[in-house]
């Protein structure tokens, strides 16, 4: 079993936006490779990036220098621990204390599905090839201190 921690806030990904850069006349730029109109397409999340770096850069340390990438079934594991709110603790002596009245469960923003969409796509070209080759996928996320994400892989025989 391969067991990454990335410690960090974790980052939706997923909804994108797409352009065309143009030339100071207006003129789409024209990629001389392909011959085709070039297309910019971007994360909607500007934080994104900097997550999906993080995951990187975490697995990368957490993997074996000779590693191969995993090309096989594969059953993957993320659980994400976002920080609590303030509001979420009492004031004075008991501010270290959880409020009765706090939720249990983290039911805001951002979606779960989209955690693991940036994470999985992250973690693409470097854990393993392909993330279709991920054939089962447990997501959670929980209230936790620090902000992480706790990924355990397991390639499937």
């Amino acid at each position: 079993m391969i067991v990454i921690k990335v410690y960090g806030l974790p980052q939706p990904g997923g909804s994108k936006s797409a352009y065309v850069p143009t030339d100071k006349w207006g003129k789409p730029y024209i990629s001389k490779k392909t011959g085709r109109m070039i297309v910019n397409v971007v994360d909607a999340n500007k934080n994104a990036p900097t997550w999906k770096r993080l995951v990187r850069e975490a697995a990368k340390n957490a993997l074996p220098p000779d590693w191969k990438l995993l090309e096989g079934a594969i059953e993957v594991t993320m659980m994400f621990f976002m920080p609590r709110p303030k509001f979420h603790y009492g004031t004075g002596k008991n501010s270290e204390s959880i409020k009765l009245s706090s939720p249990k469960h983290h039911i805001v923003k951002p979606d779960v599905l989209k955690l693991a969409r940036s994470t999985e796509d992250a973690l693409t070209k470097v854990v393993w090839k392909d993330d279709a080759a991920n054939v089962d996928l447990h997501i959670c996320k929980r209230y936790g201190t620090p902000a992480r994400c706790e990924i355990y892989i397991e390639p499937l025989r």
